[in-house]
């Protein structure tokens, strides 16, 4: 798909990661950055368990 719309992916060592930033209007990598500060009430509820976004979870949520 990259070489038909002649693009170059920012990681070709990592071509499931790349995504389409809106606000940039470029192509760029998931990365699993974002701290979440948890604690033991987080995982009180197994109705209401927090999400981990990892780069996974984070392209199934695209």
């Amino acid at each position: 798909v990259f070489n038909l719309t002649g693009q170059r992916p920012p990681d070709s060592n990592n071509l499931l990661s790349t995504k389409y930033d809106e606000r940039s209007k470029s192509l760029t990598n998931y990365s699993d950055d974002e701290k979440i500060d948890l604690s033991v009430d987080n995982f009180n509820h197994t109705y209401d368990l927090p999400v981990i976004r990892t780069i996974d979870i984070q392209r199934y949520l695209d």
